[in-house]
């Protein structure tokens, strides 16, 4: 009776033995080796498989977000790209539109000027062009009236005589010319002209401002062409 009683007591032992080897608590699961226990594997084989699979699964998805982050940033840079190529064929339009209707305006106001030359020439309200006394069309040589040749007018005659020189140029070489320009250098004498208007003798300054008005007609009247000597 003894006897069968350890027996049993020893089955017993043994099979709670192999339940807990099975279950993760004995065995190779539960920290194992390889890729780790997987509790509840049937083998060790079985549950590095398993370990070994999740690896798999984790690096593809790596490798599948990593192509999908790279063909979401080739978009953006080549969105991007696009952006910029518009904006700047949007600016360069703008700036040739702009430098369109700047020449535009430019060619009016000279032709306005010219008209209004023209009229006053035609009432009387002004002389003739520069005689050849005092312009030379082919050297650009000005006989200046003594009171414009004073040290207070160097900077604007200067300016005036070289834009003369390259009027002439111009002529020769069938280069465009500013004339606009040019008006505006004599307009800029007109004006240190008035600030003697009561330290000079009248006949002095009527006879500069005359001067002064005769050679801003004869670059008006001659339009893109260096000025003829009048009579």
């Amino acid at each position: 009776m003894k006897n069968t009683m350890l027996l049993a007591v020893g089955a017993l032992i043994s099979m709670n033995t192999v339940a807990w080897a099975q279950y993760g608590y004995g065995g190779y699961p539960y920290g194992g080796y390889g890729y780790g226990g997987f509790g509840g594997a049937g083998t060790a084989f079985s549950a590095n498989s398993m370990g070994m699979a999740s690896v798999i699964r984790a690096t593809g998805q790596y490798q599948k977000d990593h192509v999908q982050a790279s063909i979401a940033w080739d978009d953006e840079v080549r969105k991007l790209q696009a952006e910029r190529l518009e904006q700047r064929n949007a600016y360069l339009d703008m700036q040739h539109k702009k430098a369109i209707a700047d020449g535009q305006a430019n060619r009016e106001r000279l032709d306005a000027r010219k008209q209004a030359a023209l009229a006053r020439r035609n009432s009387d309200q002004f002389p003739d062009s520069l005689r050849p006394s005092e312009f030379d069309p082919e050297t650009g040589k000005i006989a200046w009236p003594v009171l414009l040749q004073r040290n207070m007018f160097d900077e604007t005659r200067n300016a005036t005589e070289a834009q003369i020189n390259q009027w002439i140029s111009s002529k020769k070489s069938g280069q465009p010319f500013d004339i606009y320009g040019l008006s505006a250098t004599v307009d800029s004498m007109r004006t240190v002209l008035k600030t003697l208007i009561q330290t000079v003798p009248t006949g002095e300054y009527l006879g500069s401002r005359n001067f002064l008005d005769r050679l801003d007609q004869t670059i008006q009247l001659s339009g893109s062409r260096p000025p003829v000597a009048g009579n």
